[in-house]
C-alpha cells in the first residue's frame, strides 16, 4: 500500500506476474548457461545477481522516511 497507496491490487498484480515470468525464464535460463558451461556455477552467479539487483530494485522503491 505504501508503494501504489492509489491502486494497491495493482502492484500486486505486477509482483505476481513478475514472479511468474521469473519461474517461467529461470529454469530454462539456468538450464542453458549450464549446459554451456559443464557446471551450474555460471547459472547460480546469474541467479546471485538477480537476487541482488531485485533488492537494490525494492530498496530504491521503499518510501523514504522524513
Amino acid at each position: 500500500r505504501r508503494l501504489a497507496p492509489q491502486a494497491p491490487r495493482r502492484i500486486f498484480a505486477v509482483m505476481t506476474a513478475a514472479f511468474g515470468l521469473g519461474q517461467i525464464i529461470g529454469p530454462v535460463a539456468a538450464g542453458l548457461l549450464a549446459q554451456a558451461s559443464g557446471n551450474y556455477v555460471l547459472a547460480s552467479i546469474a541467479a546471485a545477481v538477480a537476487l541482488l539487483l531485485s533488492g537494490v530494485i525494492a530498496w530504491s522503491a521503499a518510501p523514504k522516511s522524513p
